[in-house]
């Protein structure tokens, strides 16, 4: 056996090596997971098939208002989908929005909703948590050489990163992905 590897050294070296790379890189690759801490901070975020002003969502004094135009209330515009994600499970559960029929005495002003869900709730809208973990869309190869050749990539994900750690937010659930706009709304303060 020993005689095998002495005269098979440069053959064994050319198996072992790439093999020995790609278990470093895997191991490099789980280090941001295993050393970072989990988020702490659970948050809320909104998709839509596409951006548009019949819904305004905006985050004042902690609290989120939404107001909606006739036009939506009509169903001539969609209703975007309204996303609480749980940091522990890291897990995103949909808030239903229901819109209450159109009135005849407010068929031209934006009416404001009220969830009861999101009203107990106090919101941060920075884009930074304060166990550091930040909020961000991405796209593959932006402003990169790549992107230039790869146009028809449009896939968009939505992720709190801190330290190398990503954890993608978005999932089939809330398709976040492709046309889809996603909107960062704030960050849940416990009380």
């Amino acid at each position: 056996m020993r005689r095998f590897f002495r005269q098979n050294f440069v053959l064994l070296l050319g198996i072992l090596l790439p093999i020995g790379l790609v278990v470093f890189f895997w191991v490099a690759s789980l280090m941001p997971t295993l050393l970072i801490k989990p988020p702490k901070y659970d948050l809320l975020y909104m998709t839509s098939p596409y951006p548009h002003d019949g819904v305004h969502m905006e985050v004042v004094n902690g609290k989120l208002k939404i107001s909606v135009s006739p036009q939506v209330k009509k169903g001539q515009l969609p209703m975007p989908r309204l996303f609480l994600f749980d940091a522990k499970t890291q897990t995103s559960k949909e808030l239903p929005i229901e819109v209450p029929p159109l009135k005849k005495t407010n068929a031209s002003k934006r009416e404001e909703l009220i969830l009861p869900e999101i009203q107990k709730l106090t919101l941060d809208p920075k884009e930074t948590a304060p166990d550091g973990y930040k909020a961000e869309l991405s796209s593959p190869h932006i402003n990169s050489t790549i992107s230039f050749f790869l146009v028809s990539s449009y896939k968009r994900s939505f992720l709190i990163s801190k330290a190398g750690n990503s954890i993608n937010i978005s999932d089939e659930k809330n398709e976040a992905f492709g046309y889809k706009t996603v909107r960062f709304l704030g960050w849940i303060i416990p009380q």
